[in-house]
């Protein structure tokens, strides 16, 4: 049954919880612990934050995802989203908005780059961008534009030092950065610009020669 195999899916998620929490507790003492605070320029500082959005992301999916378990489990009643993409894109984008922002403006923090030539050239591509794409109809699209076109520009500027100063350790993370708000870019304009070819309100789908009767043998 759904119940059974939901049942098993938290059982195995407990599982793991409780390895995890096994290991930190046996290996406490051997975990570097500073007893300064983090100051808000610092690199970790800001993975901090992003780590932080990321994980409230997470976890409203993994709610809302969750609500026939919970519904079943406790005996509630709460509905799920009627119309699922329209709401998790409600919620998700800025989430979206402020992880690429912060691994963008992040990198003006620790590197001392030009801040305002970056938000200039992204506001410029930004705007030639959602033009050619059509979507400048939703501010949330613009944003969300925006704010990867800033995370692709910093990231890149922070590759461009990394590759001609020969500070390799620097080039992951911008890579990856840079990484991360292409796939966003590119899956907002695969969701912003389809357009239905046909809708099937009857839900029939005809297979060739399987609507007809059998002949008698």
């Amino acid at each position: 049954t759904d119940m059974g195999m939901f049942g098993h899916l938290i059982l195995y998620n407990l599982a793991f919880l409780g390895i995890a929490v096994y290991f930190i507790v046996a290996r406490w003492k051997e975990l570097p612990i500073t007893h300064k605070d983090e100051e808000t320029y610092s690199r970790e500082f800001w993975m901090f934050i992003g780590a932080l959005i990321l994980t409230v992301a997470c976890l409203q999916v993994i709610f809302t995802t969750s609500v026939p378990v919970f519904n079943k489990a406790f005996g509630t009643k709460f509905s799920p989203p009627v119309n699922a993409i329209q709401y998790y894109n409600k919620w998700q984008a800025p989430f979206a908005v402020l992880v690429t922002l912060v691994s963008g403006f992040s990198q003006f923090l620790k590197y001392y780059s030009s801040l305002i030539s970056s938000i200039v050239f992204a506001l410029a591509i930004t705007g030639g961008f959602v033009y050619l794409t059509g979507i400048y109809t939703n501010l949330m699209y613009i944003i969300l534009t925006f704010s990867c076109v800033f995370a692709i520009l910093s990231n890149a500027r922070l590759l461009t030092g990394t590759i001609v100063g020969k500070m390799n350790k620097l080039a992951g993370s911008a890579v990856a950065h840079i990484g991360f708000a292409l796939l966003l870019l590119g899956a907002l304009v695969a969701a912003a610009t389809n357009t239905p070819i046909s809708i099937n309100e009857s839900n029939f789908i005809p297979v060739k020669d399987f609507e007809k009767a059998a002949k008698p043998g």
